[in-house]
């Protein structure tokens, strides 16, 4: 199966005051087919030490302080070091055959950026010409028009508050559009 079979999904919860002196709290990927069944997942945690989490908590909203404990109790364990440098995303691409896959995310020129300045293997994946996926602006476009949004259980319910969580309400999204398109515009209250 070529790799356009597949989509994977990013989230990175990164935080400080510019790309480069930003911090990778929370990664994700999730690894859907062409029909956006999931396939697989895998988010982490990393590891950080106290310094370095001060430096840029206050850029974080009070709905990561659950991300930023487990961030400090990860470095404490020396458990999810941020030294993997998407080593385990690249093994969940090639164990779902996702790898070179178009890269989908939600706002996807800084989920670019952190894989630049943050993740060794996957940047020459990128720069090879790894083509990406915005959903942002197109969702924004619908609800201009008072489309209604999927109001159905989903696959992020499962994995509540995360960056895998994330990554997959943008799946649901991703299944709004497609619904859009081939049914036409459900408005609200319809």
């Amino acid at each position: 199966m070529n790799g356009f079979d597949r989509l994977n999904w990013i989230e990175i919860d990164a935080f400080g005051p510019t790309l480069e002196e930003s911090l990778v709290l929370e990664a994700a990927c999730v690894v859907t087919d062409a029909d956006l069944n999931v396939l697989g997942i895998w988010n982490t945690v990393y590891g950080h030490p106290d310094e370095e989490l001060a430096r840029v908590e206050t850029f974080a909203t009070s709905d990561y302080e659950g991300v930023f404990n487990e961030s400090r109790a990860n470095w404490a364990g020396e458990r999810h070091l941020l030294r993997d440098n998407g080593e385990q995303m690249i093994k969940l691409m090639e164990q779902h055959g996702s790898l070179g896959a178009p890269l989908a995310a939600w706002d996807t020129p800084p989920m670019i950026g952190y894989i630049f300045h943050h993740f060794d293997e996957l940047k020459y994946g990128i720069a090879g010409g790894w083509p990406s996926i915005q959903l942002k602006d197109t969702f924004a476009w619908l609800e201009s028009f008072g489309f209604a949004t999927p109001q159905a259980p989903s696959d992020s319910e499962r994995i509540g508050n995360s960056a895998a969580g994330n990554a997959l309400l943008n799946i649901d999204t991703a299944r709004m559009l497609r619904e859009y398109f081939e049914n036409g515009p459900r408005k609200v209250g319809n």
